[in-house]
């Protein structure tokens, strides 16, 4: 090769790189600083309530507030990578967890009056859903989406 092409496919690398990332900074969601109080509520496969919790929390990601949540009497674990397109799948939380992702059962969740849910009309993946104060997430373990 000679230098003329080195010297331009360096440069194209550099502009696609600055795309990729100026993109990424441009798309990412605005988030809510500071502290929020946040409700989140716990459906089991039957329909029941098995757990209701209202947190405060400097988290700006529903992932980050999930995680802030671990502790020994409540279980949480997410799966997959931050960077994934959609992020991380929730795995378990408290004593319910998706042996096989195959057949489910699987946790779902949905906000009423988060303000990203709403307006895009479904809650986007854990890592990249903001969280604001008032929110109410309700999560179910569930093995069927009807």
């Amino acid at each position: 090769m000679n230098q003329k092409n080195i010297v331009r496919i360096l440069i194209a690398l550099v502009l696609a790189a600055g795309l990729y990332f100026g993109f990424r900074y441009f798309t990412k969601p605005q988030t809510a600083v500071g502290t929020k109080t946040v409700t989140l509520i716990f459906i089991d496969t039957e329909g029941n309530q098995i757990d209701k919790k209202t947190v405060k929390s400097n988290a700006e990601l529903l992932s980050e507030l999930l995680l802030e949540l671990k502790s020994s009497d409540f279980e949480v674990t997410l799966s997959g990578s931050a960077s994934d397109p959609y992020g991380r799948s929730i795995e378990t939380l408290g004593d319910y967890t998706t042996e096989d992702w195959a057949v489910g059962p699987w946790w779902v969740y949905d906000s009423d009056n988060n303000k990203e849910c709403l307006e895009a009309g479904y809650c986007t993946g854990v890592d990249f859903l903001p969280i604001h104060d008032g929110d109410i997430f309700t999560f179910t373990f569930t093995d069927s989406f009807e």
